[in-house]
């Protein structure tokens, strides 16, 4: 068990070699990430792409599928013709993005909207998105089958160490490889029975679309491995989002997936096009848990509560939906950008003039007012609470106190 363990971990650690960090996990925290080193206020952490993403449906032909820029007005000028289900803004973005359209997903959004269906708009985001991942899958299996298949007739050994990755992908992280989402935890056993109605639902569309191409290339493949499959994808996708607060897309990137959650974090995300930045809000010492918001945070206890359980798939107990004097809400409202854009990322301290906050997303700046406290010391550990990253309690030396994770 202890093996098997150390074999997960040294697996996740590879998606994080070229970054300041250290996957750590046990048996009764999880899984978590800790700064390999002092980090700087507003240092960069991890770039991570996406292993699939998706735009919003009801958005599609507004949302360039390949850099996720937002038409307002009009559709974009450039599909696919195949299906009409992706849409670029110039060939610049038509060219590489049809590629993989075309390898991962077009056979199977021409048959997606064929025949009657209940399904509204943000279930067929999820759709989309669910396609995606398993589309992926399934070519890299076939491409993995293909090389195994050429070794062979040319009498080559080879290890099983052939990862089937994409050479496509950005040159972000290491090239994504299937394995990367069978490290991803589910939490399939703490959704609730509205949400397996609801994607129970999902699940009809996606079968008649994709049943018999997952019966070729993994014959063994039962509804508890496409529940698990859903559970991950639930559990540790992102939301692609517009300066304007505007949800684009969703998209899962695995390596960015084994950040815990916190209502109090310590490291706030951004994007671009596809890509997740995940970046600190203040200076964090070697040896603390990183942790970023899975939800809006200006959101009442109750609120945060709801979205994280519905939509991720378990309960927050961190110090912040603990408190009932407001000092975390206080701490956190420093950080908040105040720009007439309303971004929803946090503010962090300006590399060039330490007494100021600056937003990533806008530009706007602003004085730190130092005269509320932080309600935990910046440079000791405190303790966290629940966990998505396993079936128990997650924790670790962190000073934004995680709540959990989506590892």
């Amino acid at each position: 068990r202890a093996s098997k363990m150390a074999d997960d971990l040294s697996a996740v650690q590879l998606m994080f070699s070229d970054f300041p960090l250290v996957v750590k996990k046990t048996e009764a925290q999880g899984r978590y990430v800790e700064a390999a080193r002092d980090l700087e206020a507003g240092e960069v952490v991890m770039r991570a792409s996406p292993f699939a993403a998706a735009v919003t449906d009801h958005l599609k032909t507004k949302i360039c599928s390949f850099c996720y820029s937002h038409a307002h007005e009009k559709r974009l000028p450039y599909s696919c013709a195949k299906c009409s289900e992706v849409w670029y803004c110039s060939t610049a973005c038509r060219e590489p993005g049809i590629v993989s359209h075309s390898q991962y997903e077009c056979n199977y959004f021409k048959r997606m909207r064929v025949g009657k269906s209940k399904l509204d708009s943000d279930a067929f985001t999820e759709l989309r998105l669910l396609i995606s991942i398993v589309g992926r899958m399934i070519y890299l299996k076939q491409q993995e089958s293909k090389l195994a298949n050429q070794m062979s007739s040319l009498n080559i050994h080879t290890s099983s160490s052939s990862d089937g990755s994409d050479t496509n992908a950005p040159k972000t992280e290491r090239a994504h490889t299937e394995n990367d989402i069978s490290l991803l935890v589910s939490n399939e056993e703490s959704m609730n029975q509205i949400a397996r109605e609801y994607v129970a639902e999902i699940l009809e569309v996606f079968d008649r679309v994709m049943d018999k191409a997952i019966k070729k290339v993994y014959p063994h493949f039962t509804r508890a491995d496409i529940m698990q499959i859903v559970s991950q994808q639930r559990c540790n996708r992102f939301g692609l989002w517009s300066k304007l607060d505007k949800c684009l897309g969703v998209a899962l990137s695995p390596a960015s997936s084994f950040f815990n959650h916190s209502c109090i974090p310590n490291c706030t995300h951004e994007q671009e096009g596809q890509v997740v930045i995940i970046r600190t809000v203040y200076p964090v010492p070697k040896g603390s848990e990183l942790c970023i918001s899975y939800i809006k945070l200006d959101q009442p206890t109750n609120s945060r509560i709801e979205e994280l359980h519905w939509s991720y798939h378990f309960p927050c107990s961190c110090p912040r939906c603990r408190d009932e004097t407001g000092k975390y809400d206080a701490w956190l409202n420093l950080f908040y950008c105040e720009g007439p854009k309303k971004c929803v990322n946090l503010m962090t301290f300006s590399e060039t003039e330490p007494d100021m906050l600056v937003c990533k997303n806008c530009g706007l700046s602003k004085p730190f007012d130092k005269s509320i406290e932080p309600p935990f010391a910046l440079s000791s550990s405190s303790s966290s609470s629940s966990s998505s990253s396993s079936s128990s309690s997650s924790s670790s030396s962190s000073s934004s106190s995680s709540s959990s994770s989506s590892s």
